[in-house]
């Protein structure tokens, strides 16, 4: 795996982290979007379309969907805890800290400089080391893996 595939690899935390976000909203809409009663307003009477079977019918329609939210949820989280696993698998602990306060953290590189006692200019360089050490490991991992 080479430098900007390593790069392509680790961005993946960040989309996980993005569809996680995006289900927990979508199961709200859910929530709301059938648990709420139609209102029909005819003249001078307002009728709701909920009776009870269509509560119960709401409830259950609510709770299928949530459940297979909260299944796509937890795919997203094995999948990015996985790489993040990855990360710290490396031996160096520089490494292991740009990486993941990059691509786990959001941070960017001057925050990561500062943080980590670095100019900007050699955080950028130690990045591009870090991804090709990744790439190796991960390379490693691949060939230890059964076919």
């Amino acid at each position: 795996m080479n430098s900007a595939e390593a790069k392509a690899y680790l961005k993946k935390i960040g989309e996980y982290e993005r569809r996680i976000r995006q289900i927990d909203h979508e199961i709200g809409l859910v929530v709301v979007d059938n648990a709420l009663p139609s209102v029909n307003m005819d003249g001078e009477r307002v009728q709701t379309s909920r009776g009870k079977g269509a509560v119960e019918s709401a409830a259950i329609r609510i709770m299928e969907l949530t459940e297979k939210f909260e299944a796509q949820k937890q795919r997203c989280q094995a999948r990015r805890m996985m790489i993040v696993d990855e990360i710290w698998s490396m031996k160096n602990d520089t490494y292991k800290t740009l990486l993941y306060s990059r691509y786990a953290e959001g941070k960017r590189f001057e925050k990561i400089a500062d943080e980590m006692g670095y100019s900007h200019n050699y955080i950028l360089k130690l990045h591009g080391k870090a991804l090709i050490a990744f790439g190796m490991v991960m390379e490693g991992e691949r060939r230890g893996r059964p076919s």
